[in-house]
């Protein structure tokens, strides 16, 4: 099953996320959350970055898909006030 069909399917589709800011990989499931109509990032998503990177409401992060690499990057760009 390709990639795509994986996403939209209710198990979503194994992921790496690259954290560029401590040059770390983690294994995520990115996945489309029909109820919502958006996509995310489930697995250990709170204890891999909310958590290990003490982020908080309000904090600018960025995440871009590589289809070289074939993987997310994710990193802080700035912290809430």
């Amino acid at each position: 099953m390709k990639r795509a069909r994986r996403v939209k399917s209710s198990k979503g589709a194994d992921v790496v996320v690259w954290d560029a800011d401590t040059c770390s990989e983690h294994q995520l499931v990115f996945a489309y959350w029909a109820s919502s109509g958006s996509y995310v990032l489930k697995g250990c998503w709170m204890k891999e970055f909310v958590q290990r990177r003490g982020l908080a409401e309000g904090d600018e992060i960025r995440i871009h898909w590589d289809p070289v690499a074939s993987k997310f990057h994710f990193s802080l760009l700035r912290r809430a006030n």
